[in-house]
């Protein structure tokens, strides 16, 4: 490669360019080379965990309910446990195990699901709350289909003395709540040590009514199990996927959703994807323009070469893709159509556009910023257009 051109391969294709900063470069390897992407999007391990164990209880729920001999077993077992229970009944403790079960079902599940839906709505968290309604109506149909196939009585063989109404299958009384106080945790609290502490305290709540449905002998052991397992693995794998911390936080602070946080893990995804894609070493990454940037969130990313060697990046992430297609919508609703242009259907195509008008107009002659190429952060999810750094 000569002093006075450098030949750039990038996804957008290969352009001879004029020289630029003088960054230092190493080897670079173009995805995909098989290797996991700089920032994966995998279904977390407890995720799949909580998937597993209602997959588990519902096969165990409809093996029990269609076999005799396992149906009789399962009785047995049931109403040992709850004999148990039974013989630590007091005056007092029923009342607390009936006001527990009260608090947990009824009315005050209705004004925990009215609350957490007026909030949503009042911190604007539309995505938030279109995955809520739909993981809820998912709740619903399980549980229509399920006490449609195991019509399963109450307990027998102890005194019954809590309300109870319907079949014994997926305990609806412990499922509703649970599915509440989670959908909560993951559309109102902060992501990390906040939001442990609040599924602490759910797991605290959640054990709790179960006990106290077990005390007042209105429910089975496993109906309780499938009831918390398909509360809890709907919701999980709903918000986990739909709404990732990574790209919708939950944050109470100004500002416009459209920048994310590269702080954390997408930091280190940002430095290892430069590093090995575009071979140039990030040392620190720094926001600016964000208050007149709302496609995208703009970086200046200090690379070794110099104290004083910069580059420009641009993070483009599927919000930013929704964004442009929704703007879109809404211009040619109220306009009409004003150009002959369509939405971008994924990040890599609005990428690789930007990346390709610098280009074209660069080799007509018109100053603009250098690009130096797109780094793929998550494949189809988070891509980084690098450009060339001006200051002010």
């Amino acid at each position: 490669m000569s002093e006075k051109t450098k030949t750039i391969t990038t996804p957008a294709g290969t352009a001879s360019l004029p020289p630029g900063p003088a960054v230092a470069r190493t080897p670079r390897h173009r995805r995909p080379t098989g290797a996991p992407p700089p920032l994966p999007h995998p279904v977390s391990v407890t995720t799949r965990a909580w998937l597993i164990l209602a997959v588990v209880a519902l096969a165990g729920v409809i093996v029990i309910s269609v076999r005799a001999p396992s149906l009789r077993l399962d009785d047995q077992v049931n109403t040992a446990v709850l004999r148990f229970f039974a013989r630590a009944r007091t005056p007092w403790l029923t009342d607390v195990a009936r006001g527990i079960s009260a608090v947990g079902s009824g009315w005050g599940a209705t004004v925990l699901g009215l609350s957490a839906v007026v909030l949503i709505i009042a911190f604007r968290r539309w995505r938030h709350l279109l995955v809520f309604l739909c993981s809820l109506f998912l709740l619903e149909v399980a549980i229509t289909l399920i006490t449609a196939g195991t019509t399963r009585p109450r307990p027998y063989g102890v005194l019954i003395i809590g309300n109870w109404t319907g079949y014994s299958t997926q305990a609806v009384t412990v499922a509703v709540p649970t599915f509440l106080l989670i959908s909560i945790a993951y559309c109102l609290v902060v992501p990390g040590r906040p939001r442990s502490y609040a599924k602490a305290a759910i797991a605290v709540i959640v054990a709790m009514v179960c006990l106290a449905r077990l005390y007042l002998a209105v429910d089975h052991i496993d109906d309780l199990l499938l009831g918390v397992a398909l509360a809890v693995a709907i919701p999980v794998t709903a918000f986990r996927f739909f709404t990732p911390n990574e790209v919708f936080p939950v944050a109470y602070r100004n500002g416009n959703t459209a920048h994310v946080d590269v702080t954390g893990r997408r930091g280190e995804a940002i430095r290892q994807g430069v590093r090995d894609q575009l071979g140039v070493t990030v040392t620190g990454i720094t926001p600016v323009g964000l208050a007149s940037s709302a496609g995208s969130t703009p970086l200046r990313l200090r690379v070794e070469g110099g104290p004083d060697e910069y580059l420009f990046g641009k993070l483009y992430t599927k919000g930013h893709v929704r964004a442009d297609r929704w703007y879109k919508i809404w211009r040619t609703i109220l306009y009409g159509s004003l150009e002959d242009e369509h939405p971008f259907q994924t990040v890599r195509r609005l990428a690789e556009y930007e990346d390709y008008a610098l280009r074209l107009l660069q080799d007509a002659g018109i100053g603009v910023a250098r690009p130096y190429g797109i780094v793929e952060i998550t494949p189809e999810r988070e891509y980084l257009l690098v450009t060339e750094f001006f200051d002010g």
